[in-house]
């Protein structure tokens, strides 16, 4: 226990003496002037080293289980005590070709995504989410027609969408859409098309 377990320790038993004294005036006949005060300071200052060492005994558990981590990650993690900084280790990943798993941007899938067109099947809150420029997010609930022949699929997510195209969020709205070929779930709306 460090020095601030033990300060804590001694100004909580400080303060159990003052209680131990308050209580004990208290309970005589006739009552001291010195027993309220007595007991008022003694539960105050019993209760505030008692959180004292609490906190001390808690922060050093605490320090003690973090530092089983350090030096854990390896060499393609630098560790700074008890935090790591993690970097991107997933294969593919800034190498132009996205990976199951990758999030990609709205605005990457709409560069080189496979087309495809999506029927608004209903929408959902995203408890007040919005873009960086303001534009609020919505979460939707599509049915998904890839080009080229194949079946659609229902898909959820949560996207930007422009306050000139609120409108269309609508259920049976069709809307273009672009999907990642390696992840169909990935889709973004193409509101420009």
């Amino acid at each position: 226990m460090g020095r601030m377990g033990k300060l804590g320790l001694g100004v909580g038993g400080f303060g159990a003496v003052l209680l131990v004294a308050g209580i004990t005036g208290l309970s005589m006949w006739p009552m001291p002037p010195w027993a309220v005060p007595a007991f008022a300071s003694g539960m105050i200052v019993m209760f505030a080293g008692s959180f004292a060492a609490a906190w001390a005994v808690n922060t050093a558990a605490v320090s003690r289980a973090m530092s089983l981590f350090d030096g854990f990650a390896g060499d393609r993690m630098p560790v700074w005590g008890s935090f790591t900084v993690v970097e991107d280790m997933s294969p593919g990943a800034g190498y132009g070709r996205p990976v199951v798993g990758e999030h990609l941007s709205a605005a990457d899938l709409l560069a080189r995504g496979v087309p495809g067109t999506a029927l608004v099947l209903g929408t959902f809150s995203m408890d007040g989410m919005t873009a960086e420029n303001g534009d609020p997010i919505v979460g939707f609930v599509l049915l998904v027609t890839p080009a080229g022949g194949r079946l659609p699929y229902e898909a959820r997510l949560g996207h930007r969408v422009p306050a000139a195209h609120l409108h269309r969020t609508l259920p049976g709205t069709g809307l273009p859409v672009k999907i990642a070929a390696e992840d169909p779930e990935k889709v973004a709306i193409d509101w420009e098309a």
